[in-house]
């Protein structure tokens, strides 16, 4: 999917609120009037940006609401809830 949008992105359609940068694919998100990128993540890697949030030793083991802020602040994927 994600060589998907970014052939969209390159053809000019319909994928406005997507970019790449540095070969990165990124989704513009708006959130406090303000316009951020979030890192387009594939389904592959989702259990593992997840562990590292919440299993990791380092990241302090937030609760289930904490580190789902984290992660929408800064990952995309999609049917992210």
């Amino acid at each position: 999917i994600i060589q998907q949008i970014i052939q969209q992105i390159r053809n000019n359609r319909r994928y406005e609120s997507f970019i790449i940068q540095h070969g990165i694919l990124y989704k513009l998100a708006y959130r406090d009037d303000a316009t951020i990128k979030l890192i387009y993540v594939p389904s592959k890697l989702i259990p593992e940006i997840m562990a590292a949030y919440h299993d990791h030793p380092l990241s302090g083991h937030f609760g289930t609401g904490r580190t789902w802020s984290m992660l929408r602040n800064t990952y995309y994927w999609p049917r992210m809830k």
